[in-house]
């Protein structure tokens, strides 16, 4: 089954959606379009959410993803290249007593993203949590500009809800139009009625500073978008022609594997261009492969080289994650290597 994404989707332009596949899990291009599919088991809904630039403060395009199977939200859309950058919006119930944190507010990682296009930004920090850090004062955007639906949340459903028991594509028309405008008709012609808080006269009541206990400090969903901060994933091409080259396939009792960090075993080599320093092709330099032979070495183990967090703590301290077992995500390399 195949709509238009103006009938569902936030944006400007058409494009053709389809229902897609649920496996393989992440965002698989083939040549033609691009197959999103994430599992998750208790969400209502799932909003991909695309960008156009690592510099975007929110995105150019939403769609919901159309098919729900097996615990697996999915959709193609025909036409998006590798390079595409995005990330999700995920509908369902806000219950941190029972573990559920879903707040669409926020824009979250592909947990099976391929490669990063942009890491996150704790310039944004009180943004990047579901619910709301302690003394922090959230500064709600207008509805008109806050694109997040949580119709859910005062207990009607989600455009998606029916997907779960129905296993069809959900009627999304109503995300067509939004409400008009409140207007006033004065000798035939139609002018929009401001609303109070356009006011000039009228005096804005000052937001106070949310009194959040340490204990209960993760039981406030937080209503502001982190769109500007959050890190975004990029689709990738996974075709490769290997030429001639072929895997060693060296016994195990004739194998010796060495232990290496990226950044630690070339950072400092004075034989290593300095260019390629600390970074994948510097591993891969004839410096670093003669000494490896040199000492009977048959295989390298290289510590975390998958995307890994900096956290907060090391943020505000102007320092990074060394040895990288923050896990960003599992399946993207460390681009701070390349």
């Amino acid at each position: 089954t195949q709509v238009e994404a103006t009938t569902f989707g936030r944006g400007k332009g058409e494009i053709i959606f389809k229902t897609g596949r649920p496996f393989p899990l992440g965002a698989t291009w083939d040549g033609h379009g691009v197959n999103f599919a994430v599992f998750s088991e208790s969400s209502d809904a799932i909003e991909l959410c695309l960008f156009d630039s690592i510099e975007d403060k929110s995105e150019s395009r939403r769609l919901f993803l159309p098919a729900y199977s097996d615990n697996v939200w999915h959709g193609y859309v025909l036409g998006i290249k590798p390079g595409q950058l995005y990330g999700y919006r995920v509908h369902g119930p806000w219950n941190p007593q029972g573990g559920n944190y879903f707040n669409p507010n926020k824009v979250l990682l592909d947990p099976y993203a391929k490669a990063l296009a942009r890491i996150e930004n704790w310039e944004g920090k009180e943004h990047m949590f579901a619910y709301t850090l302690p003394g922090f004062t959230p500064v709600v955007p207008e509805k008109e500009n806050n694109i997040a639906d949580h119709s859910h949340e005062n207990g009607s459903a989600t455009p998606q809800e029916d997907l779960k028991t129905e296993n069809n594509i959900a009627d999304h028309s109503h995300e067509n139009g939004s409400a008009p405008a409140e207007t006033k008709t004065t000798d035939g012609e139609s002018t929009e009625v401001p609303s109070e808080e356009a006011q000039p006269e009228a005096e804005q009541p000052q937001p106070e500073p949310i009194a959040v206990s340490p204990e209960d400090a993760d039981l406030i969903m937080c209503p502001t978008d982190n769109a500007a901060w959050a890190p975004l994933a990029a689709v990738v091409d996974n075709t490769f022609d290997w030429g001639t080259s072929e895997a060693p396939e060296k016994n195990y009792h004739r194998t010796i594997i060495y232990e290496a960090h990226v950044k630690g075993l070339t950072m400092l080599h004075p034989d290593i261009p300095e260019d390629i320093r600390g970074t994948y092709a510097g591993m891969a330099s004839p410096p670093i492969i003669k000494h490896l032979k040199e000492l009977g070495i048959t295989a390298i183990e290289l510590l975390p080289v998958h995307a890994h967090l900096n956290d907060p703590f090391l943020f505000d301290k102007n320092m990074e994650n060394y040895w990288g077992y923050s896990t960003l995500a599992f399946f993207a390399p460390e681009f701070r290597y390349t």
